[in-house]
């Protein structure tokens, strides 16, 4: 899910069949936002850069579209849309369905990541955490 650089993902991807390159940004709901482009990074939260337009898709409508599979292995980085994201899977009862959860939560907002690590280990143990990183897997999994 890359909406910015996804035609130099596309084109380094394109021999491989099981790599799939999306134009968009996950997140809670459908739409647009104004994302930041420096250099080689991207964030809808940086005050530097240059502003870029791009579409963002709910999470959980991009998973039903899918057909609902249970996922093996949900790797987020994304500069703080993370709680978001996390947020919505929780509201429609979907996290006990992914397996892993490898995730960089981003120190500019601290004071909501105690509040997820708690809910995080409702349903799922943590398997490793440093200062930004930690990676999570579903209990009973």
């Amino acid at each position: 899910f890359e909406p910015v650089f996804v035609y130099a993902l596309k084109e380094r991807f394109k021999a491989d069949p099981l790599i799939f390159v999306y134009d968009f940004a996950l997140e809670a709901e459908d739409g647009t936002r104004k994302i930041k482009v420096r250099n080689n990074s991207t964030s809808f939260y940086s005050d530097s850069g240059e502003d870029q337009e791009v579409k963002v898709r709910d999470i959980w409508r991009f998973i039903e579209a899918q057909g609902k599979p249970e996922i093996d292995l949900l790797k987020m980085n994304c500069e703080g849309s993370e709680y978001k994201i996390l947020r919505r899977l929780w509201d429609v009862n979907y996290m006990p369905h992914i397996k892993q959860i490898v995730v960089q939560f981003h120190p500019q907002f601290m004071m909501e990541h105690e509040c997820f690590e708690k809910r995080l280990s409702e349903t799922h143990e943590c398997l490793f955490k440093s200062d930004h990183w930690q990676w999570w897997k579903v209990k009973n999994g």
